[in-house]
């Protein structure tokens, strides 16, 4: 009797034991393409501190490596040669992040003479994290101003039929408050007996705000579409 209840203990032991090698086996694993090694944050809103040209603006975000093995960071790439950065203030390359770690990067964006408008900044790093190779990425939105800037700085008029008569469509001419009015005279031209053009200048310039920076209207540009006098191919 003493055999057989100790003979049940131990098969009961030995399927617990089966059991809890099965839980353990089986319990859910962290996804294969969880990252590893990720910039924090991983998007920057940055439009609306405006960038002039030959002017910079910099910002911090962190390297994260969320894995329990060292990462080597090789190399920084930027979808636009405008931006460069540090890795915790060391240009030299590469860097040793420990498990865990995190280290500030800075990235920096010049504007060039020709740079205009809302621009999506991607930038990644090439890295080694153990054995495995990653490739972490993030984004920024930034703006270039001019010293002349058009608002909208885009008219989509879609198709227009001879039928259709005129159309009218206004874009204000600005510049930055902490920047200098065209003193030239502006000269407007088109080249399509459709299309014709007419500016009105502003005796004072209009103040207002775009996000946190002040911009001045100096005046308005009339664009008319008349597709009547199309000429006849």
């Amino acid at each position: 009797m003493i055999g057989s209840y100790w003979k049940g203990a131990v098969a009961g032991l030995l399927s617990c034991l089966v059991v809890a090698c099965f839980v353990v086996e089986t319990r859910p694993r962290e996804p294969s393409d969880s990252p590893v090694l990720q910039f924090d944050p991983h998007f920057m809103g940055l439009a609306d501190q405006w960038i002039l040209p030959g002017e910079s603006q910099s910002f911090t975000v962190q390297l994260r490596n969320l894995s329990r093995n060292a990462a080597r960071v090789d190399e920084l790439r930027f979808s636009c040669q405008c931006a460069t950065a540090t890795l915790a203030g060391k240009s030299q390359l590469p860097i040793q992040l420990g498990a865990g770690e995190a280290i500030p990067v800075q990235v920096t964006v010049m504007s060039g003479s020709g740079d205009r408008g809302r621009t999506e900044l991607t930038y990644g790093a090439v890295a080694q994290v153990g054995h495995e190779r990653v490739n972490p990425g993030a984004m920024a939105e930034i703006r270039f101003v001019q010293h002349l800037n058009a608002e909208p700085p885009l008219l989509s008029l879609g198709g227009i039929k001879q039928v259709d008569g005129k159309r009218m469509e206004a874009v204000d001419l600005w510049f930055p408050e902490d920047g200098e009015s065209p003193s030239t005279e502006v000269t407007l031209e088109s080249d399509d007996p459709c299309v014709s053009v007419h500016l009105e200048r502003f005796p004072v310039p209009q103040s207002s705000l775009d996000g946190g920076n002040r911009r001045m209207t100096f005046g308005r540009v009339t664009i008319t579409i008349n597709q009547k006098l199309r000429r006849s191919v």
